[in-house]
């Protein structure tokens, strides 16, 4: 046994979130976000029976933002859950927020803000989010624990 392994056990470090992981669109789940209901293995967002789709990048960043609700998410952890890590410029995470603003802006249900040299983050609108899904089901919400951190 090493001199490592019978030290006590590494302490969990406050503050340090758990990386998003790769975001596969077909393996997603379906999930509610204010009064939308995303589809990301059909990259749909469904608003008061209108449905758009959205380009498969698009998608994987508003999964990745939804995964993480009211916390930030840095540019890198987007590029890794996003672009598999490659390198891309800043401009095609603007695009792509800024694409994800004018869905918000048309059909409500969330709001995205930018903190500056840090990245982005997603907040579900308070009158959405109160007034439960189109549908009026209840539970109509996933729970978080579907989303692995």
């Amino acid at each position: 046994m090493s001199a490592a392994a019978s030290g006590p056990a590494a302490e969990p470090q406050l503050g340090v979130v758990a990386p998003l992981g790769q975001i596969v669109l077909a393996y997603e789940t379906e999930f509610s976000l204010g009064g939308l209901r995303v589809c990301p293995s059909k990259r749909a967002v469904i608003a008061g029976g209108n449905r758009e789709l959205l380009q498969p990048r698009i998608m994987q960043v508003l999964v990745a933002l939804a995964r993480r609700r009211g916390e930030v998410v840095s540019h890198d952890e987007l590029i890794a859950s996003c672009w598999d890590g490659y390198a891309v410029s800043d401009d095609a995470i603007h695009r792509c927020i800024a694409r994800l603003r004018r869905l918000s802006e048309a059909r409500g249900g969330f709001t995205l803000e930018t903190v500056p040299r840090v990245g982005y983050q997603l907040t579900e609108s308070v009158s959405a989010a109160g007034g439960g899904s189109s549908t009026g089901e209840a539970g109509d919400a996933l729970p978080w624990e579907w989303f692995p951190q």
